[in-house]
């Protein structure tokens, strides 16, 4: 457990691979209604709390993940929010099945309770999970936010108003919560209610206003693509940090001045400055989670090698390539995990940054068939000389000598021209009595461009 550096008293945590983060705000509303409903057994109600909570975030996590995604929970007030990257690519009937997960779960458990209270009686334990997971279950099909009646209504809405969909949803979480204040005057403890009604049009309008803001927003989006392409240009980092100040200064919107600030981390991250990417993360919004991937890599280059893994982990598993393979195999290797980082290999999304880490450990580990096989698919897709020399250095260490010196006569007309490596390299001791092997040194020196 770790944590959060730009909240105190929040904490994060990592269950079952999805990372969950929780607020200040979830222990003190909690607290807040314990004291009003429970002021003699706080333990009692927060445990209750949390497990009917947990109920409903999981089945959202299974939902989603069932969908192909990877999700991560954030409890924040007296509930939660289990959300993913993106959710364009899925489809409505996806996104309903995700935002029902939760409720549905509830009323299960509710059920379940009910079911075993009528087999066993009344008991108090029994009567609160009934209770909290029907009250629970029910309440979140109400369409206000951020609840999942409104994340619902949202869905239901896109196909047909798209870009409009989430402002009328929020128009009409407005409306609903208005009106849940007269039914509220009529309940015997209509605080705890009110308080947490009063939450929910806070949330109504502080996204009212983002969105607002977002669509203020609109012509940074392209500033920010462009800005990005920047890294790729000499002394690209430096232009980077000049063009996200400026963004930032900008930005009206918590997700774009996150995604600004972000840049601007990235920047100082490829300057190495360190102590500059912190104090920029130690400023983004708290409710706009930065890619994994940055703090990662920050934690690596501080040899917080434990902590950067697993962040380089969460970081692959949402957005799969080549280059977080890499650096997550990196981050293995240095805590001295071949036989982790060696099942990247194997991945869909590895390529030549992730073979190129993986070669040579494999090969200095004396584990060279496995070397052999992230050669062979490194060469595939990159016609490097370095790499089929190698490769013709492993296949020697095998003891398959034909194979080796063919692999030398590829490294030669690929590009190979140190004759000094050809003749001094240890590994290839077995193969220099061979003809095949002369053979090759001569059409290396035929072309009378050697090194050394």
């Amino acid at each position: 457990m770790a944590f959060d550096a730009r909240n105190p008293f929040g904490q994060r945590l990592n269950l079952g691979g999805v990372p969950i983060a929780v607020h200040a705000s979830y222990w003190l509303t909690a607290l807040a209604i314990g004291l009003m409903v429970r002021p003699h057994s706080l333990v009692a109600w927060f445990v209750s709390v949390t497990a009917t909570l947990a109920v409903h975030e999981w089945a959202h996590v299974r939902a989603y993940r069932a969908f192909g995604h990877q999700p991560r929970v954030w409890l924040y007030f007296l509930g939660g929010a289990t959300s993913i990257e993106s959710t364009a690519k899925m489809k409505v009937r996806q996104l309903v099945a995700a935002h029902l997960a939760g409720p549905a779960a509830n009323l299960a458990v509710a059920a379940l309770a009910f079911c075993a209270r009528r087999i066993v009686g009344a008991q108090p334990a029994l009567d609160e999970l009934l209770a909290l997971n029907a009250i629970w279950g029910l309440a979140n099909l109400i369409p206000i936010a951020p609840l999942d009646g409104n994340k619902l209504l949202s869905a239901l809405l896109w196909p047909r108003l798209s870009a409009h969909a989430r402002t009328i949803s929020m128009v009409i979480s407005l409306v609903v919560g208005v009106a849940l204040y007269v039914p509220l005057l009529t309940v015997p403890w209509p605080i705890p209610g009110f308080l947490i009604v009063t939450m929910c049009l806070c949330t109504t309008l502080s996204s009212l206003f983002q969105i607002q803001r977002a669509v203020a927003d609109r012509p940074l989006e392209a500033k920010l693509v462009e800005a990005h392409k920047l890294f790729a240009t000499p002394d690209g980092a430096i232009e980077v940090q000049r063009v996200a100040r400026e963004l930032v200064a900008q930005a009206r919107s918590t997700s774009m001045r996150g995604r600004c600030k972000e840049l601007l981390a990235w920047s100082h991250l490829a300057l190495d400055q360190i102590d500059s990417v912190e104090r920029v993360l130690q400023t983004l919004p708290p409710e706009y989670e930065a890619d994994p991937f940055l703090e990662g890599r920050l934690l690596l280059k501080q040899k917080s090698l434990v902590r950067a893994e697993a962040l380089l982990a969460e970081a692959f598993r949402r957005r799969p390539s080549d280059h977080r393979a890499a650096i997550w195999v990196n981050a293995l290797l240095f805590q001295r995990r071949l036989n982790d980082a060696a099942k990247l290999a194997t991945s869909e999304h590895a390529g030549p940054q992730t073979f190129a880490q993986l070669m040579s450990p494999l090969f200095h580990a004396k584990r060279y068939e496995e070397a052999r096989a992230v050669g062979e698919r490194w060469f595939a897709v990159e016609k490097k000389p370095l790499v089929a020399f190698n490769l013709g250095c492993t296949l020697a260490r095998l003891s398959r000598p034909n194979e080796a010196v063919s692999w030398l006569s590829r490294a030669v007309e690929a590009g190979w021209r140190d004759l000094v490596q050809l003749d001094e390299d240890s590994d290839l001791e077995p193969l220099r009595k061979l003809p095949a092997f002369a053979q090759v040194r001569a059409q290396l020196t035929s072309l009378g461009r050697t090194v050394g």
